[in-house]
C-alpha cells in the first residue's frame, strides 16, 4: 500500500465501511480489492467513503474496475459516498 494512501475499516451491524484517504492510485485500488476479496462477502452492504481523498488517479480508477471485473461472484452490493466516488 502507498504511503499516501490508507483504508480505515470498520463493522456497523451487517455492515461494512471503508474509508479511503490519500491518494487514489493503481496500487490502492489493489489494496481495496484484497479488502472486498477479504471481507466483503460477508457483509449486507459495503459503504466506501471516498470524503477523506486528495487525488484520485486514473489509474486506480481503472485498476479497481477491472479488479472488481475479476471476481466471479462481485462482493455485496457496493454503495460509494462522498465527492470521489469510484463506481461508473
Amino acid at each position: 500500500m502507498g504511503q499516501k494512501f490508507r483504508i480505515f475499516i470498520y463493522h456497523n451491524g451487517e455492515n461494512l465501511h471503508l474509508k479511503l484517504a490519500g491518494e487514489f492510485d493503481g496500487e490502492a485500488a489493489r489494496e481495496l480489492i484484497n479488502i472486498l476479496g477479504a471481507q466483503g462477502f460477508s457483509a449486507n452492504k459495503i459503504f466506501i467513503h471516498t470524503n477523506a481523498l486528495d487525488a484520485v488517479h486514473p489509474n486506480g480508477t481503472a485498476a479497481f474496475r477491472k479488479g472488481l471485473a475479476e471476481f466471479a461472484q462481485p462482493p455485496s452490493r457496493l454503495v460509494f459516498t462522498g465527492q470521489h466516488m469510484l463506481a461508473a
